[in-house]
Formats: structure tokens, C-alpha cells, sequence
């Protein structure tokens, strides 16, 4: 499966890790990739560079990779592919005070439909939202929604809305399950 992500990424656009090499043994495969030399998780560059966020250029910078983000989101979930585990933690970095580009990873569990479903269109926000929801405020949520329905190609408000309030309730249940469990 990564090895068909990685290419399906390759082909749309994506930045993804560029496939080389796999192959299979007794019990066990492997898939190689070009090095990605980007440094940092992104959650670990939003944590560390967040406590800037009364500036002017912090804001800015936010707003460009929060763009950056719903475009990549946006177009893969368009082409019918969804991630499965799209946390912030599978998008890597530059660590200098940019962050950009970007690369989304660990794409093993990427699936492909026609038309992507709306429940792994969900799963995939909701982990998004999740986690990003403490470095995050109500203009920046509404900055990702504006630049992700242009990516995917959706501009009715009333799907919007059925959307979001559907990514939120995953949210939460995200929220709860981890707060039990000690995740």
C-alpha cells in the first residue's frame, strides 16, 4: 500500500516521500524513499515556535503553513485518497522559523476510492483538528476550511456546516478515547 501511496502522491502533486525501492521477504516488507531532509515533526516545530504567536510575522507564518496544510488535505481527499492517521506529527518541516515545505509521511495506510467517503473524509479532519486544537483559534479554523473546500472543490455553506460539526464529534470522541486510554 505505501509504495502505491507513495507513487498515487508522486502523480497528483503531493509532496510525499519519493519511492525507490521495496521488497519482500519471509514474513516482513520494506519500501525505501529518497531522504526527506526536512528536520522537524510539524507538531514539534508548532510547539516550539508557538509561544511567538502575539506577532505580527508569527501570524503571518501560521496562516502560511495552515494553508499550506488544507491545500495538501484539500487535494488528496479530491483525488479520493485519504490518510487514515493524519495527525500533525506525520507532516515534516524545515526547522528554521518558516517550517515550509512540507512532506506528509507514513503513508502505508493511504486508500484510494472514486469519490472519497465522507466518514474517512471526517477521520481524517478530525485527526487533523485534534491534533492542532491547542495551537489553534476560531479564524484559523475558518482560514483552514476557506483554503480546504477550494482545494477539494466544495463551496456549498450547508455541506460545510454538516461537515464540520460531523469533524468536531470525532473530535471529541479522539479526545475522550485518548484522555482513557493515557494516549
Amino acid at each position: 500500500h505505501e509504495w502505491n501511496a507513495m507513487w498515487a502522491f508522486l502523480e497528483l502533486g503531493l509532496p510525499g516521500p519519493v519511492p525507490v525501492a521495496w521488497g519482500r521477504g519471509s514474513g516482513f516488507s520494506a519500501v525505501v524513499s529518497e531522504t526527506v531532509n526536512y528536520v522537524m515533526k510539524l507538531d514539534q516545530w508548532v510547539e516550539k515556535n508557538h509561544m511567538a504567536r502575539e506577532t505580527n510575522e508569527w501570524v503571518h507564518i501560521k496562516r502560511d503553513l495552515i494553508k499550506n496544510v488544507a491545500e495538501i488535505v484539500g487535494k488528496m481527499h479530491a483525488s479520493g485518497l485519504h490518510h487514515q492517521d493524519l495527525y500533525l506529527c506525520h507532516f515534516l518541516c524545515r526547522s528554521d522559523k518558516y517550517g515550509h515545505p512540507l512532506t506528509l509521511i507514513d503513508l502505508q495506510r493511504v486508500r484510494k476510492h472514486k469519490k472519497l467517503p465522507k466518514r474517512w473524509q471526517v477521520k481524517d479532519l478530525a485527526q487533523l483538528h485534534f491534533s492542532s486544537e491547542e495551537f489553534i483559534c476560531k479564524e484559523d479554523i475558518e482560514w483552514f476550511c476557506h483554503n480546504y473546500k477550494k482545494a477539494f472543490g466544495q463551496h456549498t455553506r450547508k455541506a460545510s456546516s454538516s461537515l464540520w460539526k460531523a469533524i468536531l464529534r470525532k473530535s471529541n470522541r479522539i479526545k475522550r478515547h485518548t484522555q482513557k486510554h493515557g494516549l
